[in-house]
């Protein structure tokens, strides 16, 4: 069957239904999870029904899927079954589905443009453009990643604050911890030492909590937008968010060791 020979091309499972059965193949379980529950199919063609035993329904077909059923969901039968049908229907009431690959998606911005204005009607959108799926998920991750971006830029500000003000607001009872500590004979860099450590765990521990949380949200988008690049693009970010969290830990560390000698 040509459903059979596209399939081949595809690398994708081929069926064979006996005449008077059909096999439902369908694009994914998120489209049709489970449409069919009975053993018989009344499949009505012009106002005339045909009744066909159900061989039940397969997920994995590889054309594009469509919202209004043009596409993307097929009633595989036999050869027979299938020209008996085709030949009562009138050629005005057929359509055919064409599909073509192209590399370099981005690229094909022109041809798509050029293909929309060559078409006479679409009035049940039958043409469908990966090239503009792909540039309308790319700019909504680019606006998503842009707002998270703003986001953490301005939580990096706040929590780097409230936690620079919070060690000086400390920096009293501190010093006459640390000068008790020096009584006990402990040296500067001891003390220091040790006061180093507690201030990393403040400084740090939101940190840690945070990058649990952005890598299940970096995870959840990823699958979400299925973009390639998205995940690198968001990985990078916390990097670089990090590696900042570091640098200004060093430099709010030391002035406060000033302010504590």
């Amino acid at each position: 069957s040509e459903y059979n020979q596209e399939a081949r091309k595809q690398k994708q499972k081929t069926y064979h239904p006996k005449k008077g059965t059909v096999t439902l193949v369908y694009y994914n379980k998120y489209n049709h999870s489970n449409i069919y529950n009975q053993k018989e199919i009344q499949l009505q063609v012009m106002n005339q029904t045909y009744p066909f035993v159900f061989n039940g329904q397969k997920e994995g077909v590889r054309f594009n899927y469509h919202l209004a059923h043009i596409n993307g969901l097929f009633f595989v039968m036999n050869d027979e079954d299938f020209d008996s049908i085709a030949n009562k229907v009138p050629d005005s009431e057929k359509m055919m589905y064409r599909g073509y690959t192209l590399p370099n998606i981005e690229n094909t911005k022109k041809l798509n443009e050029a293909l929309r204005k060559h078409m006479k009607q679409d009035d049940n959108n039958a043409f469908r453009s990966n090239m503009e799926l792909y540039v309308n998920m790319k700019e909504f991750g680019n606006i998503t990643l842009f707002i998270g971006s703003f986001i953490s830029i301005l939580f990096f500000l706040t929590s780097c604050s409230i936690v620079y003000f919070k060690w000086f607001h400390n920096i009293t009872s501190d010093r006459k911890e640390y000068g008790a500590l020096s009584k006990l004979g402990m040296t500067k860099e001891e003390v220091w030492k040790i006061s180093r450590w507690q201030l990393c765990m403040l400084f740090f521990a939101p940190i840690l909590v945070g990058s649990m949380h952005s890598a299940v949200a970096l995870y959840t988008f990823h699958n979400t937008i299925f973009m390639d690049g998205s995940l690198r693009k968001v990985g990078l970010f916390i990097l670089f968010y990090i590696a900042a969290c570091i640098m200004y830990f060093f430099f709010a560390q030391r002035e406060y060791r000033k302010h504590l000698d």
